[in-house]
């Protein structure tokens, strides 16, 4: 099977529109009885190097918990430029969670 090395930089630009808190109004104080931000969405731009030399665009998506370092996300990605001199585009995602360890 062909083998193929190259590396790549990344550049994460964070949605503008404000996360979605999931907060609860508390009905005595009319105020969030929490503030966690749940979802969270921003673009990356790729630049590849090395045996694919190509650009990318893709969009991702995360949804935190109240526990902190907890959370998953998943992205979709476009890629298009030349694989060892040859012409080619692929499209990828890719999904990740994350659980925080428990305190003894």
């Amino acid at each position: 099977m062909p083998h193929t090395t190259g590396e790549f930089t990344v550049k994460l630009i964070p949605n503008t529109q404000p996360p979605s808190s999931g907060a609860e109004v508390s009905p005595e104080s009319n105020k969030p009885t929490h503030a966690i931000p749940l979802f969270a969405r921003m673009t990356n731009d790729k630049e590849w190097s090395g045996d694919l030399i190509a650009t990318s665009m893709g969009e991702m998506l995360s949804a935190g918990t109240a526990v902190p370092n907890s959370a998953a996300y998943v992205s979709l990605e476009r890629i298009e430029g030349l694989l060892t001199a040859r012409k080619a585009a692929s499209s990828s995602h890719a999904t990740a969670s994350r659980v925080a360890a428990k305190e003894h």
